[in-house]
Protein backbone atom coordinates (compact mmCIF):
# COMPACT_ATOMS: atom_id res chain seq x y z
CA UNK A 1 0.00 0.00 0.00
CA UNK A 2 1.49 3.36 -1.15
CA UNK A 3 -0.05 6.80 -0.18
CA UNK A 4 -3.81 4.77 -1.02
CA UNK A 5 -2.56 3.13 -3.74
CA UNK A 6 -1.72 -0.53 -3.98
CA UNK A 7 1.39 -2.26 -6.21
CA UNK A 8 3.47 -5.11 -6.72
CA UNK A 9 5.83 -6.44 -4.03
CA UNK A 10 9.32 -5.33 -5.40
CA UNK A 11 8.01 -2.17 -7.49
CA UNK A 12 10.21 0.30 -7.59
CA UNK A 13 7.81 3.69 -6.69
CA UNK A 14 9.02 7.31 -6.11
CA UNK A 15 8.04 8.76 -2.71
CA UNK A 16 8.93 11.71 -0.42
CA UNK A 17 9.67 10.88 3.80
CA UNK A 18 8.56 13.78 5.96
CA UNK A 19 10.14 13.08 9.38
CA UNK A 20 11.38 15.84 11.98
CA UNK A 21 11.76 18.60 9.59
CA UNK A 22 13.57 16.74 6.96
CA UNK A 23 11.90 15.57 3.49
CA UNK A 24 13.63 13.14 2.12
CA UNK A 25 13.26 12.22 -1.74
CA UNK A 26 13.48 7.89 -2.96
CA UNK A 27 12.64 5.97 -5.62
CA UNK A 28 13.04 2.07 -4.40
CA UNK A 29 11.03 -1.01 -3.80
CA UNK A 30 11.33 -0.11 0.24
CA UNK A 31 8.36 2.00 1.20
CA UNK A 32 7.53 0.30 4.25
CA UNK A 33 10.86 0.58 6.04
CA UNK A 34 9.77 4.30 7.18
CA UNK A 35 8.45 4.76 10.27
CA UNK A 36 6.53 8.15 8.67
CA UNK A 37 3.50 7.77 5.88
CA UNK A 38 4.89 8.21 2.40
CA UNK A 39 3.99 10.35 0.10
CA UNK A 40 3.34 10.41 -3.83
CA UNK A 41 5.01 12.52 -6.28
CA UNK A 42 2.40 15.51 -7.21
CA UNK A 43 1.90 15.89 -11.37
CA UNK A 44 -0.36 19.04 -11.89
CA UNK A 45 -1.37 19.77 -7.96
CA UNK A 46 0.14 21.11 -5.11
CA UNK A 47 2.26 18.15 -3.62
CA UNK A 48 0.99 16.23 -0.54
CA UNK A 49 4.18 17.35 1.58
CA UNK A 50 2.74 21.18 1.13
CA UNK A 51 0.51 21.47 4.20
CA UNK A 52 4.21 21.03 6.31
CA UNK A 53 6.22 23.34 4.25
CA UNK A 54 6.61 25.60 6.84
CA UNK A 55 8.05 22.85 9.22
CA UNK A 56 10.82 21.89 6.74
CA UNK A 57 14.52 22.81 7.22
CA UNK A 58 16.19 20.00 5.21
CA UNK A 59 15.76 18.36 2.04
CA UNK A 60 17.87 15.23 1.03
CA UNK A 61 17.44 13.14 -2.90
CA UNK A 62 18.32 9.73 -1.60
CA UNK A 63 20.63 8.04 -4.12
CA UNK A 64 17.81 5.70 -5.61
CA UNK A 65 16.13 8.87 -6.96
CA UNK A 66 17.97 8.69 -9.70
CA UNK A 67 15.87 6.48 -11.10
CA UNK A 68 13.20 8.70 -10.92
CA UNK A 69 11.64 10.19 -13.99
CA UNK A 70 9.11 13.05 -12.03
CA UNK A 71 6.87 15.01 -14.85
CA UNK A 72 6.23 17.92 -12.48
CA UNK A 73 8.27 19.75 -9.68
CA UNK A 74 5.20 22.11 -9.21
CA UNK A 75 5.80 23.94 -5.63
CA UNK A 76 8.33 20.92 -4.26
CA UNK A 77 9.74 23.46 -2.28
CA UNK A 78 7.21 26.72 -2.30
CA UNK A 79 6.83 28.26 0.92
CA UNK A 80 9.84 27.02 2.68
CA UNK A 81 10.74 29.82 4.52
CA UNK A 82 12.89 27.53 7.52
CA UNK A 83 14.42 25.68 4.36
CA UNK A 84 18.39 26.00 5.27
CA UNK A 85 20.07 23.22 3.19
CA UNK A 86 19.39 20.43 0.38
CA UNK A 87 21.35 17.48 -0.21
CA UNK A 88 22.57 15.45 -3.25
CA UNK A 89 20.31 17.68 -5.29
CA UNK A 90 22.62 16.50 -8.09
CA UNK A 91 20.90 13.17 -7.85
CA UNK A 92 17.89 14.90 -9.89
CA UNK A 93 19.92 16.62 -12.14
CA UNK A 94 20.84 13.37 -13.33
CA UNK A 95 17.80 12.78 -14.57
CA UNK A 96 17.43 15.81 -17.04
CA UNK A 97 21.26 14.71 -17.56
CA UNK A 98 22.65 17.74 -16.19
CA UNK A 99 25.53 17.79 -13.02
CA UNK A 100 26.46 20.60 -10.76
CA UNK A 101 30.28 22.14 -10.26
CA UNK A 102 30.70 23.01 -6.45
CA UNK A 103 32.48 26.32 -7.19
CA UNK A 104 32.46 30.08 -7.00
CA UNK A 105 33.05 31.74 -10.24
CA UNK A 106 34.25 35.44 -10.63
CA UNK A 107 35.57 37.53 -12.97
CA UNK A 108 38.77 38.28 -13.76
CA UNK A 109 38.83 40.94 -16.67
CA UNK A 110 38.19 43.74 -15.17
CA UNK A 111 36.18 45.11 -18.25
CA UNK A 112 33.83 42.23 -17.87
CA UNK A 113 33.15 43.44 -14.32
CA UNK A 114 29.73 44.33 -13.38
CA UNK A 115 28.48 47.17 -9.98
CA UNK A 116 27.45 45.59 -7.04
CA UNK A 117 24.25 46.64 -4.60
CA UNK A 118 26.66 49.20 -3.38
CA UNK A 119 27.94 50.40 -7.10
CA UNK A 120 31.32 49.14 -6.50
CA UNK A 121 32.84 47.13 -9.42
CA UNK A 122 32.45 43.74 -8.27
CA UNK A 123 34.24 40.24 -9.71
CA UNK A 124 31.53 38.18 -8.54
CA UNK A 125 28.95 40.18 -10.92
CA UNK A 126 30.11 39.92 -14.84
CA UNK A 127 29.06 40.06 -18.14
CA UNK A 128 27.52 37.02 -19.82
CA UNK A 129 25.86 35.63 -23.18
CA UNK A 130 22.73 33.67 -23.79
CA UNK A 131 23.39 31.60 -26.44
CA UNK A 132 20.40 31.49 -29.33
CA UNK A 133 18.97 27.93 -29.99
CA UNK A 134 20.54 25.61 -32.78
CA UNK A 135 18.73 24.33 -35.35
CA UNK A 136 18.22 21.23 -33.84
CA UNK A 137 16.37 22.69 -30.71
CA UNK A 138 12.89 22.60 -30.44
CA UNK A 139 12.53 25.41 -27.77
CA UNK A 140 13.69 28.93 -27.43
CA UNK A 141 14.29 30.56 -24.29
CA UNK A 142 16.50 33.42 -25.60
CA UNK A 143 15.32 35.08 -28.15
CA UNK A 144 13.28 37.16 -26.50
CA UNK A 145 15.78 38.07 -23.88
CA UNK A 146 18.67 38.87 -26.37
CA UNK A 147 16.21 41.20 -28.35
CA UNK A 148 15.60 43.21 -25.24
CA UNK A 149 19.59 43.24 -24.93
CA UNK A 150 20.12 44.59 -28.19
CA UNK A 151 17.40 47.54 -27.51
CA UNK A 152 19.30 48.23 -24.67
CA UNK A 153 16.54 47.93 -22.07
CA UNK A 154 19.06 45.29 -19.92
CA UNK A 155 22.38 43.41 -19.17
CA UNK A 156 23.21 40.69 -19.81
CA UNK A 157 24.97 40.34 -16.43
CA UNK A 158 24.85 37.32 -13.49
CA UNK A 159 26.22 36.77 -9.55
CA UNK A 160 27.44 34.73 -6.77
CA UNK A 161 26.83 31.76 -9.33
CA UNK A 162 27.75 28.20 -9.85
CA UNK A 163 28.61 26.17 -13.48
CA UNK A 164 27.16 23.45 -14.66
CA UNK A 165 27.92 21.09 -17.38
CA UNK A 166 25.99 18.40 -19.31
CA UNK A 167 25.97 14.45 -18.63
CA UNK A 168 26.89 12.75 -22.05
CA UNK A 169 24.20 10.99 -23.39
CA UNK A 170 22.05 9.41 -26.65
CA UNK A 171 19.10 9.38 -25.30
CA UNK A 172 16.50 11.53 -28.05
CA UNK A 173 13.96 12.07 -25.19
CA UNK A 174 16.56 14.18 -23.66
CA UNK A 175 16.77 17.78 -24.97
CA UNK A 176 18.82 20.00 -23.38
CA UNK A 177 21.06 23.42 -23.89
CA UNK A 178 22.91 26.04 -22.18
CA UNK A 179 21.29 29.47 -21.71
CA UNK A 180 24.08 31.22 -19.88
CA UNK A 181 27.67 31.17 -20.49
CA UNK A 182 30.71 33.34 -19.54
CA UNK A 183 32.34 35.59 -22.43
CA UNK A 184 35.54 34.57 -24.21
CA UNK A 185 37.91 37.71 -24.42
CA UNK A 186 36.96 38.32 -28.08
CA UNK A 187 34.23 36.51 -30.73
CA UNK A 188 36.20 32.90 -31.51
CA UNK A 189 39.26 33.47 -29.34
CA UNK A 190 38.52 30.82 -27.49
CA UNK A 191 40.65 32.26 -24.37
CA UNK A 192 38.36 32.74 -21.22
CA UNK A 193 39.12 35.17 -17.65
CA UNK A 194 36.90 33.54 -15.22
CA UNK A 195 37.52 32.02 -12.60
CA UNK A 196 36.23 28.73 -10.76
CA UNK A 197 37.42 28.49 -6.71
CA UNK A 198 36.00 25.27 -4.81
CA UNK A 199 33.21 25.87 -2.32
CA UNK A 200 32.05 22.80 -0.64
CA UNK A 201 32.25 19.08 -2.04
CA UNK A 202 34.78 16.68 -1.54
CA UNK A 203 38.50 16.94 -2.50
CA UNK A 204 37.72 15.69 -6.27
CA UNK A 205 35.13 18.18 -6.70
CA UNK A 206 37.40 20.91 -5.54
CA UNK A 207 39.65 19.59 -8.06
CA UNK A 208 36.98 19.35 -10.38
CA UNK A 209 36.22 23.05 -9.66
CA UNK A 210 39.70 24.01 -9.72
CA UNK A 211 39.86 23.04 -13.33
CA UNK A 212 37.46 25.26 -14.75
CA UNK A 213 39.25 28.59 -14.34
CA UNK A 214 39.97 30.14 -17.67
CA UNK A 215 37.77 27.64 -19.13
CA UNK A 216 34.22 28.09 -21.45
CA UNK A 217 31.48 27.69 -18.40
CA UNK A 218 27.94 27.17 -18.55
CA UNK A 219 25.80 29.15 -15.69
CA UNK A 220 22.55 28.12 -16.60
CA UNK A 221 20.88 25.16 -18.33
CA UNK A 222 17.16 24.12 -19.89
CA UNK A 223 16.24 20.20 -20.11
CA UNK A 224 13.13 19.01 -21.42
CA UNK A 225 12.08 15.40 -21.41
CA UNK A 226 9.74 14.91 -24.48
CA UNK A 227 8.83 11.43 -23.17
CA UNK A 228 6.81 12.77 -19.60
CA UNK A 229 7.00 16.33 -21.01
CA UNK A 230 9.00 17.10 -17.61
CA UNK A 231 11.25 20.18 -17.96
CA UNK A 232 13.74 21.88 -15.93
CA UNK A 233 15.49 25.25 -15.68
CA UNK A 234 18.45 25.48 -13.44
CA UNK A 235 20.78 28.79 -13.03
CA UNK A 236 23.91 28.70 -10.85
CA UNK A 237 22.82 31.54 -8.50
CA UNK A 238 19.91 33.01 -6.98
CA UNK A 239 21.28 36.67 -6.76
CA UNK A 240 19.05 37.74 -9.92
CA UNK A 241 15.71 36.97 -7.97
CA UNK A 242 16.55 37.96 -4.75
CA UNK A 243 15.48 41.60 -3.87
CA UNK A 244 18.46 42.46 -2.02
CA UNK A 245 20.96 41.39 -4.52
CA UNK A 246 19.72 42.31 -7.90
CA UNK A 247 21.21 44.89 -9.80
CA UNK A 248 20.15 46.73 -12.98
CA UNK A 249 23.59 44.84 -14.22
CA UNK A 250 22.11 41.23 -13.82
CA UNK A 251 18.60 42.47 -14.44
CA UNK A 252 19.12 40.58 -17.76
CA UNK A 253 19.39 37.02 -15.67
CA UNK A 254 16.56 38.37 -13.71
CA UNK A 255 13.93 38.87 -16.54
CA UNK A 256 15.44 35.26 -18.49
CA UNK A 257 14.29 33.59 -15.33
CA UNK A 258 10.76 35.28 -15.36
CA UNK A 259 10.59 34.45 -19.19
CA UNK A 260 11.07 30.80 -18.22
CA UNK A 261 8.25 30.71 -15.90
CA UNK A 262 6.55 30.88 -19.44
CA UNK A 263 8.01 27.79 -21.17
CA UNK A 264 7.64 25.83 -17.79
CA UNK A 265 4.49 26.28 -17.55
CA UNK A 266 1.88 23.17 -19.14
CA UNK A 267 -0.55 24.63 -21.42
CA UNK A 268 -1.83 20.90 -21.48
CA UNK A 269 -3.02 21.29 -18.22
CA UNK A 270 -6.64 21.07 -17.02
CA UNK A 271 -7.75 24.23 -14.80
CA UNK A 272 -10.67 23.72 -14.68
CA UNK A 273 -12.05 27.19 -16.18
CA UNK A 274 -14.25 26.49 -19.25
CA UNK A 275 -14.42 28.53 -22.37
CA UNK A 276 -15.99 32.05 -21.90
CA UNK A 277 -19.00 32.12 -23.95
CA UNK A 278 -21.11 35.30 -24.84
CA UNK A 279 -24.86 35.87 -25.29
CA UNK A 280 -26.48 38.56 -26.70
CA UNK A 281 -30.19 39.97 -26.45
CA UNK A 282 -32.21 41.21 -29.43
CA UNK A 283 -34.95 43.35 -29.84
CA UNK A 284 -37.35 43.42 -32.91
CA UNK A 285 -39.30 46.51 -34.09
CA UNK A 286 -41.82 46.82 -36.66
CA UNK A 287 -40.95 50.52 -37.37
CA UNK A 288 -38.73 53.46 -37.24
CA UNK A 289 -41.38 55.04 -34.66
CA UNK A 290 -41.78 52.30 -32.56
CA UNK A 291 -38.05 51.72 -31.53
CA UNK A 292 -38.02 55.68 -31.09
CA UNK A 293 -40.87 55.31 -28.24
CA UNK A 294 -38.88 52.31 -26.76
CA UNK A 295 -35.74 54.42 -26.73
CA UNK A 296 -37.46 57.07 -25.01
CA UNK A 297 -39.12 54.73 -22.32
CA UNK A 298 -35.80 53.65 -21.71
CA UNK A 299 -34.31 57.01 -21.30
CA UNK A 300 -36.72 58.66 -19.71
CA UNK A 301 -37.86 56.51 -16.80
CA UNK A 302 -34.81 56.60 -15.07
CA UNK A 303 -34.64 60.11 -14.90
CA UNK A 304 -38.07 59.72 -13.79
CA UNK A 305 -36.81 57.38 -11.29
CA UNK A 306 -33.96 59.78 -9.89
CA UNK A 307 -36.22 62.58 -9.67
CA UNK A 308 -38.34 60.92 -6.97
CA UNK A 309 -36.04 59.32 -5.28
CA UNK A 310 -34.11 63.01 -4.41
CA UNK A 311 -37.79 64.41 -3.62
CA UNK A 312 -38.22 61.55 -1.08
CA UNK A 313 -34.29 61.74 0.11
CA UNK A 314 -35.33 65.48 0.68
CA UNK A 315 -38.94 65.08 2.13
CA UNK A 316 -37.38 62.27 4.52
CA UNK A 317 -34.27 64.51 5.68
CA UNK A 318 -36.34 67.67 6.62
CA UNK A 319 -39.18 66.36 7.54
Amino acid sequence: WYSGYFFLEGTKVPYTIFDNGTLSFYHDHQVWKHDSIPMKLNTTSSPAWYSSRERVTTVVFDRSFAESLPTSTYRWFYGMKNLTEIKNIEYLLEKFELTMFYNDVTETNASYQLQNPDSEQDPHYFRVSYPIPSEDSTEDLTTDINQTISDGIYTAGISNTRSFDIISSDNAMIEKAAIIENLPTAQDSGEYTCASAPMGGDSQTAEEAAALTNEPMTFGFYSYNKQTGAKLYVIGSDSSIDGNEVTVTTYGTRMLTLFSNTWLYDSDVDMGIGTKINSYDTMHFSSAEEAESVLRIFTIAPIVLAVIGVFVWLKRRYA
